[in-house]
């Protein structure tokens, strides 16, 4: 199976991104963009990336994605804003949700398997 081009663009994006080298990744920002990667996508991918590539390098990224959008709308060139995310509900609690998983997640690997509990013949 194949890579679609936004998918491509995505990767060369992380991978300049990952590198450090600026002035590729302008250019794989306006080529994904000029295949159909939206603003909000191409946002998404460079913060991801900042616990993998630092915090500075992620900055640097997203700095140069805000002058590829205005270089863009000067030139006149269609760019794709794309969706926002979606906000998370009122009641929602990421550190409770994180601790019940671990909780869980401990409480699965104490707990034996019931077929090692059964004796075996030989």
């Amino acid at each position: 199976m194949a890579l679609t081009t936004k998918q491509q663009a995505l990767v060369a994006i992380a991978a300049n991104e990952a590198k450090g080298d600026l002035e590729q990744l302008r250019a794989s920002l306006n080529k994904g963009l000029d295949n159909g990667l939206t603003v909000s996508e191409a946002k998404e991918a460079l913060s991801h990336l900042y616990a993998y590539t630092g915090f500075p390098r992620s900055l640097n990224a997203l700095g140069i994605l805000q002058q590829v959008i205005k270089e863009r709308a000067e030139a006149g060139l269609r760019t794709e804003e794309g969706n926002e995310a979606a906000p998370l509900p009122k009641q929602y609690d990421a550190l409770n949700r994180v601790l019940r998983y671990r909780q869980n997640s401990a409480e699965a690997n104490r707990s034996p398997t019931p077929s090692l509990l059964k004796p075996t013949t030989i």
